[in-house]
C-alpha cells in the first residue's frame, strides 16, 4: 500500500483533477475543500512552505526532528477539522481520543 496523501483545495474540479493523478500513483488520497487556519505538529506551525519526511517512526517537519507521540493541533471550523481527522483516522493514518 502507498503512502496517505491528505489534500486540501477548495476548487472542487481542481482538487477532483489533482485527486486521480495521486491516486494513479499508487496513493491513497483523503481530500477536503478547505483546511485549518493554522496547524502545528508537536507544537512546530506548519506553513505553505512546510515539508513533512517520515524517518522511521519518526518524522521531519521543517528542521525540527519529532518523535512519537505526535499531537497536532488545529486552529479552525471545528466541524470541518472533525470531520477532516475522522477522514484520516478511517486510512489508520491518524487515531482520535
Amino acid at each position: 500500500m502507498g503512502a496517505t496523501v491528505l489534500l486540501i483545495e477548495d476548487e472542487p474540479k481542481i482538487r477532483e483533477l489533482l485527486r486521480s493523478y495521486l491516486e494513479r500513483d499508487g496513493l491513497e488520497v483523503v481530500s477536503t475543500g478547505s483546511g485549518a487556519e493554522a496547524i502545528t505538529i508537536n507544537g512546530e506551525r506548519l506553513v505553505s512552505t512546510s515539508s513533512i519526511y517520515g524517518v522511521g517512526s519518526s518524522i521531519l517537519v521543517n528542521t525540527a526532528f519529532l518523535s512519537p507521540t505526535f499531537r497536532i493541533e488545529a486552529i479552525g471550523s471545528n466541524e470541518r477539522s472533525q470531520a477532516t481527522m475522522r477522514k484520516l483516522a478511517s486510512t489508520g493514518t491518524v487515531k482520535m481520543k
